[in-house]
């Protein structure tokens, strides 16, 4: 016998689905902006005025992807052990500290 699915639970899978890339592309992002801060972790008044705190903001945003991503996973898949709004909110932070490390890259860069 073959059950159909309502659109509600089509819909949360799509949701989960596109949650799931979305912090993925966000965790790789995170991961490609730490290790570029460590591999021109050195400073430089006129480059890189400030590389610890490009590594600290990279260190943070790739660590809070990594717990959006989870999350996302989790409640995609119903076994979630964080929260889906503490998910969202992880997701929302990883975005914000991305943006943060851009800001802050073109304020330490070059004069």
């Amino acid at each position: 016998m073959i059950r159909e699915m309502d659109w509600g639970t089509r819909g949360r899978r799509v949701l989960g689905s596109v949650w799931v890339v979305l912090a993925a592309l966000l965790v790789l992002l995170a991961a490609l902006a730490l290790l570029g801060s460590i591999i021109h972790g050195h400073y430089d008044s006129h480059t890189n005025r400030a590389p610890a705190l490009l590594i600290g903001i990279a260190a943070v945003g790739a660590v809070a992807g990594i717990g959006a991503l989870s999350s996302a996973v989790g409640a995609t898949l119903g076994h979630a052990r964080v929260s889906t709004p503490a998910g969202l909110a992880l997701t929302a932070a990883t975005a914000a500290l991305i943006v943060l490390y851009g800001i802050a890259a073109l304020a330490t860069g070059p004069m």
